[in-house]
């Protein structure tokens, strides 16, 4: 059977890694819209929903590889937490981010 439970890190590691997702989703968005102004001539950040959301999983992806560089996987794996709990937490603030631009309607 499986099981279903999910076994969040405390409270000092979750926001660390919170943190970091932000901070990677901040740099890897501005690395978007420097690309799309010097692509295009002119600064736009608007991206599809679709691809908000892809864009979102990508750097959730790059938090997961972050935790796998520094080894935190392996002590947090030690502590019950799976790397699926880590991409979740460093996929939140992307989301939330993402959610944010669209509906401030950031064009």
């Amino acid at each position: 059977m499986v099981d279903l439970f999910v076994r969040l890190p405390e409270r000092s590691f979750a926001m660390g890694l919170l943190l970091r997702g932000a901070m990677l989703w901040l740099l890897a968005r501005l690395l978007v819209v420097s690309t799309s102004a010097a692509v295009s001539g002119r600064i736009s950040g608007s991206l599809l929903p679709t691809t908000a959301l892809a864009f979102a999983l990508g750097v959730g992806a790059l938090g997961l590889l972050d935790a796998r560089r520094r080894n935190e996987y392996r002590f947090l794996a030690n502590l019950g937490v799976s790397q699926i709990v880590i991409l979740m937490l460093a996929t939140i603030p992307a989301l939330l981010g993402e959610l944010a631009l669209g509906i401030a309607g950031v064009r």
